[in-house]
């Protein structure tokens, strides 16, 4: 079950737009721990997928879910990678970028950050415009596309983190 959305800040597009951009803060929820206290890789993927939510609603903003009558997206591909514990109780918040966008994908990554900013993990997520309705890809709604544009563009001048496009490997023994 997704955590509920009091995680999820809710901007409103004005244009501005934040390098990186934060919209997800929040503490780790009792349930949301393991036997240690600490958060779980689950809910660390969940909470990036809020923030996944939370930067589609943004980009769509002031068209509601209801109102994109099924446009929306889905995640093809996610790569976590755990950084540190978030023990429950503890503050965080999520850091988005995006690092590449087209006509009909994106990749998105996003830093969870501590209370101190101390990277706890993050997550490459790659998205796909899709139809709900006929439950097939589709290229992105103008004003998505638009609004990809603008936010690649002022992320275009971060630093590309050094773990994206980084695949599992071990080190030969």
């Amino acid at each position: 079950m997704i955590p509920k959305a009091e995680a999820v800040l809710h901007p409103v597009w004005t244009g501005a737009v934040a390098a990186p951009l934060v919209l997800v803060e929040d503490a780790v929820h009792p349930e949301w721990v393991d036997g240690f206290g600490q958060m779980t890789m689950a809910y660390h993927l969940t909470v990036c997928e809020l923030a996944n939510r939370a930067f589609f609603d943004w980009v769509n903003d002031p068209c509601a879910v209801a109102a994109r009558e099924g446009h929306e997206f889905v995640v093809t591909e996610s790569h976590m990678i755990s950084g540190g514990a978030l023990l429950e109780g503890e503050a965080f918040c999520i850091e988005t970028q995006v690092l590449a966008w087209n006509a009909r994908g994106a990749i998105l990554f996003h830093r969870v950050l501590d209370a101190t900013g101390a990277v706890a993990a993050t997550a490459e997520m790659g998205l796909l415009g899709f139809d709900l309705r006929t439950r097939r890809p589709e290229g992105w709604r103008a004003v998505v596309a638009e609004r990809l544009a603008m936010v690649a563009d002022r992320h275009a001048r971060l630093e590309r983190p050094a773990v994206a496009g980084r695949g599992i490997v071990l080190a030969r023994d």
